[in-house]
Order: structure tokens, then C-alpha cells, then sequence
């Protein structure tokens, strides 16, 4: 490890040069080359970074905040306990701490709720799947609900947000226990997060029937949070029509909430269109100002942000040190730096003093483009001016030297923090860190942590992920379990990284066992995700490598255990891995499965199986995998005819009347025929004599052949010209032309939502035989889809004649009902339409030729 000698010299004596050198330094370095640029007078004066008093600030706000910038880190306030010593003792050039006597201490950590929280954390993991035994599970825990264990609870599932709201609802039905104020908040929070937001209304619809009381506008805040954060602004704005219905008016305080987290989640365009909406009902405030502002800044776009400040001074309002550091924040962002210094300029002659924020924004700024001198004179600059930097400042120069390879001058900067007075918190070090692990300095990382922990500073996640990685990599698989079992005794729940970082660390270093173990718990924690298939791929692989065929498949039991929603992504990874590993059968096995699970498989995953079953001699195997595809190719097919037909009405419809003739609900019930109902029937047809006779299909073959797309179009065609024509000359055709306009509507809307209906109904017996004339063969033999085609008529029946306030469909007299049936007419279409030859060669062919003649 690196020794670094104590400096002799103070950390800014480099620095201390006369002011003037100070000027020319900013104006040289960062004053945009313009002839019509005009330095401020201010910035050659002595007195240009003097200290002055406070200056007015008619909001209140903290002028040392940080909330309203985009630095927002929280500062640490200097603590005097923690000064004086200065020795290196451990080769750092840290200087060393006393044990922050007011720091939060891990062994008082085992207070009264720990070994229940563990207790009812592991049977969640275990059971969380398994909603009876799981409720079983914690009745026998001998756990006594009380105030603060939920809290507690849900704390420790962290990410997991299933578990905690399945403790969260066991918690409710104890006797004797209800839920509090901040236990609702936290379950809401979690719920918005996991983006539930059904779940969310649910939960205040039952804090309104359990007690009122609790229902405060801040529950409505955290949920226009979470709408915002999901970009979903229409949903955050409805929130404040509803708060009145749970007893909350919005006042200017919530609005002001709505915007920042609008402005905040990128959405600056509709929060200043919603600002200007509700001008009247909610009063402007310095804080709404405020937030477009910072919005508009964020983006880059500072004509926008002006804007906002004339906006501002019109009103009435005298800019603040928040609004000064945000525009500060829109000038560095941007890189003018000129115009920056013209405001700081502008800030003095006003009576803004400039704070720890200002010159931290622009720090931040220079250390960004590997400016880190000039960064250094601001910061000296800083400290001549009588404003001392705080943790969020030390931190940015701290990553910048780290960050471009100056590690040296980055615990210089430690030392120097520490012996001001400022504590470093774990993203100061999180950098120095990271530095270390550029360097592959394990030993290093390690003695930092422990540095931290002597001074109060505990380490989190990141932390603990750096040092687990860089064990990993280096073959010190050890260290790395060591602090991973840290991490758990500590009590903080690992993440997906955390689960991620060690998996793949211990696969690399051949611990197979190990690996799968940890790999289930992250599945059991509910932390499977899509991103993460990469290591899915990687376990897999690797196991299937080593001749581990039974433990790669407990692993994928596992996951289908614990009910993991698996695309079509986890089911190829799965079987490309068997294959490629000579497991032909055994994939041929799964891909049975997958389609069981109503997954269709990729066209290379059929080529490949198809190869291998072509060497193993295995043609019934392929015969039964190629009818299978063929099935749900046609499944696809009459799907994709649904589709266009009601995708082209609507259009159509909105583009002409600006209306559309299939609601919502109508079109779940299309694509509930479509997707469930109609699979389900063509799914249900045995394979023919005629497949099993047919010769091999070559791998390379479409699943959607030349036929299926004459057939898609060719029925396309005629639902949509069907649909077009009762769209456009409806009235007329059903003599509605003196009806009343919106009950007319009414009824020309609900025959062609019939209409649609049964068309799909017919088209179902076309997609049954995509290649042949008589489409009835062998239809009444099959019980079961004659029984699904009954099903989907006597519902459609019930919805026009008895749900027509839920459906918006009116009853339709016996003559429209005849005319609704004109889908019949699918079937001598679809039998002249086979006499239509089509190529042998797949259309796509015939494109990919002509792209190369271009070439």
C-alpha cells in the first residue's frame, strides 16, 4: 500500500496568490471569447468575494439547502469532537478519528426488534410464494405484533417490496394490532415504488373506512411522487381532483409538491402547462416559480428559465439564494462559465451572498472537464471569501482527482476535510473507492472501510459491492463471502447488484455450489428481473459445462417454483444452454414446455432444435414440435388479423369523426377472444395424418409462411372494408338518419363492435386449415372448440343484451342482428382466396434480394 507523507505545507498554499492573479486566472480559463463580453467591474474589486451579512430571504428557505439544485447531497454539519488527532497510523495519510460518540453505534442496533425482524424476514423469503403456508408460518413464529416491528419489517425486505406487503397484510388481520400513520405511509411508498398503483388507491380507500384521521395530504404528495416518477403526469395531476373526496383540499403547498416532482422527473414542459392552467385555482408562490425554474435549467434551456425570472419579479418575488444557485446550475450545465461569473457578480450587487452551494456548483462544473486546478482556485477563492465548504463540496473535489487519476491529492483533500471539521459520509470515500478498485488495490479497500467505521461512517451497499467485486475478481472469494455475511449482519438487505456481484464473482472461481445457493436466495427475495437473465445465462452455462445437468435443473425449478414471471428470453437461454451442451432431448423437452406456457419460440431456437433432431434420427420429436409451432403460428395468425381490423377502424374513425366506434371495454373483450378464447379453441385441434407424412421442414423456414400472410390479408381486407362501410354509411344503411344523433350513434357504434365480433368467430374455422378449400373437416369431431365457439357467442349475446351500461352498447332489434353476421361471408372468401397460387420462396427472400442488387 501507498504511503502518503503529511504535507508540511497547508493544502491551498499553491493557491494563496495575490487576488488579481485570481482574476485573470477566471477570466483567462473561463470567460467565453466574445467581443461583446463585458467582465463584471465587481470582479477585479477586493471586495468581489467578501464576506456580508445574511441577506432577506422572504421564503425562509435554508440558505445552505441543497434540496432545490441538482447537487442535492445533504450536508454534514463540522463536528468539534471529531478533530485533533493527526497521526497514520495505518499508512492512509487519513487523519485519524475519535469514535463519534453521538454516531449511530451497530452493537446498540440489537434492540428489542431485531431478532424478530430476522426471524420474520427469513419465513417472508421462504414462504412469500405461498400464501397459506406462509400465513401458517408466522402465526407459529411466536411473534407479538407491536408498534414499530412493521416498520422494522418492511425496512429490512427493502427492494422486495412483495414481501413487506405480504407481512403488511397478514399484519392487518392480527387481533389488536392496526397499522399507523407511518406504517401506511411507508407500505405507499413502497406500493408507488413497485409502480402498484392499484394497490395504492386501495390501501387509502382503506385508511378512509379504518380511520380517517390518518388521510393527510402528505399520503396524496408521496403518491404524485411516484405518478411522476413513472412519467405518468396525467395520473399525478387527477390526484389533486381526488384528495377532496377523501377529506384533503389541495392547497398551494401540495401544488408546489406536484410541480417539483414533475420538474424534478424531467416533465418541466407539462408542469409550466399545468402551472398556467391553474393560475387561478391555486395562487403562484416563489416555490412554484422555483421549480419551473430548476426544471427549465435541467433541460438546458435557459431562454425558458429567464422566462421564469421575469415571471418571477413580475409577481412581485425577489429571486433567493435557491433561485440564483439554480440558474448558476443552468449556466454550468450548459458551460457557460461566463455568464455564470456574471451572475455570481450580479448576486453580490444584490445582496445575495453567494454560499457553499454556488461555489460547489461551479466546482462541481470545472472538476467535470478535468479542470482541477482551476477548480482548486475557486475552492481557495472560497475559503479567502470567509464561506466554508461543506461535505458536498470536499466529495466533488475529492472524485474529481480520483476520478482522473489523482489519488494522492484526493486524500490530501480527505485530511484536510477532516481536519476542519467537516465528517466525510460514504459517497466521499465511495470515490476514493472506486479508485482503489481502477488499481485492482484490494488490501487498500479493505483498511479504508475499516477507517470509516472507526470514525461513525458505516459503510452501505455501494461500498460493500466495490470491495465484493474487486475480491471476486482477484480470486479472493474469501474475503469477498466475509463481506457479504457483514452486509447481513448489519442489517441491510443486499440488492439485486449486491446478489449479481457475488454470483458471478464465485462462478468465476469454479464455488458452482455457492453460487447456485445464493442464486436461489435472490430468486426467493423476489429480485429476478429481466436485466438480470445475463446471469441466469452465465449459471446455466457454466453448470451444464461442468457436467452439472441435476443441479441446473433444480436451479430452473426453482425458478418456476417461485412463480418468476419468465419471458421468452429466460426459456432460450435455458434451452441454447442445454443444447449447446449436447442435451439435445432434454431441450427438446423444455421447448415443449415453454409452449405449454403459451411462449412461442424463436425462429433460431426451432432451426437449432431441428438440426439436432435431423443427427439424432428423432422425427417424432420433430413432428410434434413442428406441429406445436404450427398451431401457434396460426394462433398468431388470427391474432394478427384481429389487430389490423381493429386497429384500422379506430384510426380511421378518430381521423374523420374525432371519435372512436370501439371503447376500451370492447376492445378487452376483441382481445379477450383473440388472446385467450380463440387459442384456446385452435390449440385444441389433434395433429393430421397429413403432417405426420409431411417431410422435414427446413430449418430456416418462416413461422409465418406465404399462406398464412395471403390468409391475413385477405380477411384484413374484408373485416376492414366490413367495418369502414357500416363506420361511414352506418346511419344511412340501418335508416337512422332522423334518429336522434346520439342514440343513432349508440347503435351504429354497437352493431359494428357486434359486427367485429363475429367476424373473428367465422375466421376461426378459416385459421383451423390455413392450406385447404374444405374448412369444416373434421370440425364437429372436435367437442371442445365447438364448445369455445358456443361460449364466445352466448357471451357476445349477453353483453349487447343485458351489459350495455358496462360495455356502452344499447340492445340491437333482430334485423341488426342479422346484419351483424355478415362475417359468415370470411368463409366462401377464404375458400377462394386458397385458389390464389403464392411462391414457394418466402416474400422476405425476395426483399432481401433486392437490398443486395442495391448494394
Amino acid at each position: 500500500m501507498k504511503k502518503f507523507s503529511v504535507n508540511k505545507t497547508p493544502l491551498l498554499s499553491h493557491f494563496s496568490t495575490p487576488k488579481f492573479l485570481f482574476d485573470l486566472t477566471l477570466r483567462k480559463n473561463f470567460v467565453t471569447k466574445s467581443e461583446n463580453f463585458q467582465p463584471p467591474t465587481e470582479l477585479s474589486k477586493p471586495h468581489f468575494f467578501s464576506q456580508k451579512g445574511p441577506s432577506d430571504n422572504p421564503r425562509g428557505f435554508n440558505t445552505n439547502s441543497r434540496s432545490n439544485t441538482p447537487n442535492a447531497v445533504s450536508s454534514i454539519q463540522p463536528n468539534s469532537e471529531l478533530g485533533g488527532l493527526s497521526n497514520r497510523r495505518s499508512g492512509f495519510g487519513l487523519v485519524c478519528l475519535e469514535r463519534n460518540p453521538n454516531g449511530c453505534d451497530r452493537e446498540q442496533e440489537s434492540d428489542e426488534f431485531s431478532a424478530d425482524v430476522e426471524k420474520v424476514y427469513r419465513i417472508l423469503r421462504k414462504f412469500h410464494s405461498r400464501v397459506s403456508k406462509l400465513e401458517l408460518a408466522l402465526q407459529a413464529s411466536g411473534v407479538v405484533m407491536r408498534s414499530g416491528l412493521t416498520e422494522r419489517v418492511l425496512n429490512r425486505c427493502g427492494d422486495a417490496g412483495n414481501l413487506g406487503y405480504s407481512f403488511f397484510v397478514w399484519a392487518s388481520k392480527q387481533p389488536g394490532y392496526r397499522h399507523s400513520y407511518e406504517v401506511y405511509k411507508a407500505m405507499i411508498k413502497t406500493l408507488g415504488k413497485m409502480r402498484q398503483f392499484g394497490a395504492v388507491w386501495a390501501l387509502i380507500e382503506e385508511m378512509r373506512k379504518e380511520n380517517p384521521q390518518l388521510i393527510s395530504a402528505d399520503v396524496f404528495v408521496i403518491l404524485m411522487r411516484r405518478f411522476a416518477s413513472a412519467k405518468m403526469v396525467k395520473k399525478a395531476t387527477e390526484v389533486l381532483d381526488e384528495m377532496p373526496k377523501y377529506g384533503c383540499e389541495p392547497d398551494e403547498h401540495v401544488f408546489g409538491c406536484l410541480l417539483d416532482a414533475l420538474c424534478k422527473n424531467g416533465s418541466v414542459k407539462e408542469a409550466a402547462k399545468l402551472f398556467e392552467d391553474m393560475r387561478i385555482r391555486f395562487k403562484p408562490t416563489l416555490k412554484h416559480l422555483t421549480s419551473l425554474l430548476y426544471g427549465w435549467c435541467r433541460e438546458g434551456k435557459l431562454m425558458e428559465a429567464k422566462f421564469v425570472l421575469i415571471q418571477m419579479k413580475e409577481a412581485g418575488f425577489e429571486p433567493d439564494i435557491v433561485v440564483y444557485n439554480n440558474l448558476l446550475s443552468g449556466y454550468a450545465i450548459a458551460g457557460k462559465m461566463a455568464d455564470a461569473y456574471d451572475l455570481l457578480g450580479e448576486m453580490r450587487r444584490k445582496g445575495c451572498e453567494p454560499n457553499a452551494a454556488s461555489f460547489t456548483i461551479l466546482i462541481q462544473a470545472l472538476c467535470s472537464r478535468e479542470k482541477m486546478e482551476e477548480a482548486m482556485w475557486v475552492f481557495a477563492e472560497m475559503r479567502r471569501s470567509g464561506c466554508n465548504a461543506d461535505v458536498v463540496t470536499y466529495t466533488t473535489l475529492i472524485s474529481g482527482f480520483c476520478k482522473w487519476g489523482k489519488l494522492e491529492r484526493g486524500y490530501e483533500l480527505l485530511d484536510d476535510m477532516i481536519q476542519q471539521g467537516c465528517t466525510p459520509n460514504q459517497m466521499t470515500y465511495l470515490h476514493i473507492l472506486s479508485a482503489h478498485e481502477k488499481k485492482e488495490q484490494l488490501e487498500e479497500c479493505i483498511e479504508l472501510v475499516e477507517e470509516m467505521k472507526k470514525i461513525g461512517c458505516f459503510p452501505d451497499l455501494s461500498i460493500y459491492n466495490i470491495v465484493i467485486r474487486l475480491a471476486c475478481k482477484l480470486g479472493e472469494v474469501k474475503e469477498g463471502v466475509r463481506f457479504w455475511n457483514e452486509v447481513e449482519a448489519s442489517g441491510v438487505s443486499p440488492g439485486l447488484d449486491t446478489f449479481t456481484i457475488l454470483i458471478h464473482g464465485l462462478l468465476g472461481q469454479g464455488c458452482l455450489i455457492e453460487a447456485c445457493e445464493h442464486f436461489k436466495e435472490m430468486i426467493g427475495r423476489g429480485l429476478l428481473s429481466a436485466p438480470q437473465y445475463g446471469t441466469l445465462k452465465e449459471l446455466l452455462n457454466t453448470l451444464l459445462r461442468a457436467e452439472k445437468l441435476e443441479m441446473a435443473k433444480d436451479v430452473w425449478s426453482c425458478i418456476m417454483s417461485k412463480g418468476c414471471e419468465l419471458n421468452v428470453y429466460a426459456w432460450t437461454i435455458w434451452i441454447h444452454a442445454l443444447f449447446s451442451n449436447g442435451l439435445i432431448k432434454d431441450a427438446c423437452s423444455y421447448c415443449l414446455d415453454m409452449m405449454d406456457a403459451n411462449v412461442m419460440p424463436q425462429p433460431h431456437t426451432f432451426a437449432k432444435l431441428m438440426k439436432g433432431l435431423r443427427k439424432l434420427y428423432n422425427r417424432q420429436i420433430a413432428a410434434e414440435i413442428t406441429e406445436r409451432v404450427r398451431k401457434m403460428a396460426e394462433e398468431r395468425q388470427f391474432q394478427l388479423t384481429v389487430n389490423v381490423a381493429a386497429l384500422i377502424i379506430n384510426v380511421v374513425a378518430v381521423v374523420s369523426f374525432g371519435d372512436v366506434p370501439l371503447n376500451a371495454v370492447q376492445l378487452l373483450w376483441v382481445n379477450l377472444i383473440m388472446d385467450t378464447l380463440g387459442a384456446l379453441a385452435l390449440a385444441t385441434e389433434p395433429p393430421t395424418d397429413h403432417l405426420m407424412h409431411r417431410p422435414p421442414v427446413g430449418r430456416r423456414e418462416p413461422l409465418i409462411t406465404n399462406i398464412m400472410w395471403r390468409n391475413i390479408l385477405i380477411q384484413a381486407a374484408y373485416q376492414v372494408t366490413v367495418l369502414l362501410v357500416l363506420n361511414f354509411d352506418g346511419k344511412s344503411i340501418l335508416h337512422l338518419e332522423h334518429d336522434n344523433a346520439e342514440h343513432a350513434n349508440k347503435v351504429k357504434n354497437t352493431l359494428i363492435f357486434n359486427a367485429i365480433v363475429f367476424c373473428q368467430v367465422f375466421n376461426e374455422f378459416n385459421v383451423r386449415n390455413p392450406d385447404e378449400i374444405n374448412i369444416f373437416k373434421g370440425v364437429v369431431m372436435n367437442h371442445l372448440f365447438m364448445a369455445i365457439m358456443a361460449i364466445m357467442v352466448v357471451l357476445q349475446i349477453i353483453i349487447i343484451k343485458f351489459l350495455g351500461k358496462f360495455a356502452s352498447t344499447v340492445r340491437l332489434n333482430w334485423k341488426y342482428w342479422v346484419i351483424s353476421i355478415i362475417g359468415f361471408i370470411s368463409w366462401p372468401l377464404a375458400a377462394v382466396g386458397k385458389l390464389i397460387p403464392v411462391p414457394e420462396t418466402p416474400f422476405h427472400k425476395y426483399f432481401m434480394r433486392r437490398g443486395n442488387r442495391h448494394q
